[in-house]
């Protein structure tokens, strides 16, 4: 995923990814980035990322739920799980991105 649009960074990317079936997310309009890609990529229908303001508020587990936190490096992950185990929520947090990125809500 590319947060920070920077069409060098674009273009390096994409001529150096190989691999068939790589998905490359970039938050700018499709027609800022077509121009820029290697003629084996292709542009999807646009999909949305969403965002909230974070705050410094402590987070409050809901009933029936446990909070797991671990760090490894400069990222930080962060599991909702039910009382059964099974995965409600799950993030990540990475240094040094002021915002975190959500993944399986």
């Amino acid at each position: 995923m590319v947060f920070d649009y920077d069409a060098e960074i674009l273009r390096e990317l994409t001529d150096s990814l190989q691999a068939r079936g790589t998905w490359l997310k970039v938050c700018a309009h499709p027609e800022q980035v077509a121009p820029l890609l290697h003629e084996r990529w292709q542009v999807q229908a646009p999909e949305y990322l969403m965002a909230a303001p974070v705050n410094e508020t402590a987070a409050v587990t809901p009933d029936g739920y446990r909070l797991f936190l671990s760090t490894t490096g400069k990222v930080a992950d962060a599991e909702l799980r039910d009382l059964e185990g099974n995965v409600a929520a799950r993030g990540e947090w990475r240094t040094p991105m002021a915002s975190p990125l959500l993944t399986r809500l």
